[in-house]
């Protein structure tokens, strides 16, 4: 059985307005990929599109996790195979920490009953997100930064083989950046594949094994990141100028735009080809 993630022909359209144009890529699975690009690229049309649920316009095309169609399956079975953790909370206000991190376990549950999910798996995960001490607090007294953890520790209650994540470094200050991101990696490193849109492309040069770069509503690169991310393709994608060194510890890229700030237009949807 193939060991890969295969995104192809992922379209959505509201109206006459292109949000995502026949996104198609392939990655190992069980790795960490990074969905980079300017604002409106389409990162998040692509996140949502891959759940399958469309809620602004129509999304085709196919999701292949290790040779099965995600988007093929029935909403509760898919729900069992892969999380989304939005950039955008939803209002579970009246909810505390660990009601909400129960939520996850709903697909795997009989009915819809919170009060049987498991509580050493919504422990567990509470544990890994870094939310254990938070149990009995409701979701509306945290931060906005702190109620992005406790969506992550609810998405890992879920056990999904696909999670998906948008911007989960906003609202973090720089060491939380690095204890989420750097918990992803040990997620992946459990076999679970893992994609983030991330706008920081040092934060993804860091912790991530591929990238997929978007523009326009279109894939104009994907590959490794030690390949894709090039002074030429930062400079083409946002119009900045770059310099793309190599870190001295972790021998990742390392970008230093230019103070001059912007050198040329931003690119709109033309399609580039994806570094050797």
């Amino acid at each position: 059985m193939s060991r890969e993630l295969s995104v192809s022909g992922l379209s959505r359209r509201v109206g006459d307005a292109v949000l995502l144009d026949d996104a198609a890529f392939t990655v190992p699975a069980g790795q960490v990929v990074a969905l980079v690009g300017p604002n409106g690229a389409g990162k998040s049309s692509l996140l949502r599109a891959m759940t399958g649920v469309a809620d602004r316009g129509a999304a085709t095309g196919s999701v292949v996790l290790a040779g099965v169609d995600l988007l093929g399956l029935k909403r509760r079975e898919r729900a069992r195979r892969m999380a989304l953790v939005e950039q955008e909370l939803r209002a579970e206000f009246s909810l505390t920490v660990r009601q909400v991190v129960g939520l996850g376990r709903i697909p795997h549950e009989s009915g819809w009953a919170v009060a049987s999910a498991d509580p050493g798996l919504v422990d567990a995960a509470m544990a890994r997100a870094g939310v254990a001490d938070w149990g009995d607090r409701l979701l509306s007294s945290l931060s906005g930064g702190e109620q992005q953890r406790v969506q992550l520790a609810r998405a890992l209650a879920q056990e999904p083989e696909l999670l998906l994540l948008d911007e989960p470094t906003n609202h973090l200050d720089v060491r939380a950046q690095m204890d989420t991101l750097g918990l992803l990696r040990e997620v992946a490193a459990t076999g679970v594949s893992v994609v983030a849109a991330l706008h920081d492309l040092n934060l993804a040069a860091a912790y991530c094994d591929h990238v997929v770069v978007l523009a326009g509503g279109r894939v104009r690169a994907v590959g490794d990141v030690r390949r894709v991310l090039t002074a030429e393709l930062v400079e083409e994608t946002y119009g900045v100028g770059a310099d793309v060194m190599t870190h001295p510890r972790t021998g990742r890229p390392l970008i230093a735009f230019s103070p001059s700030g912007a050198t040329t237009p931003r690119a709109q949807g033309s399609q580039a080809s994806s570094p050797a």
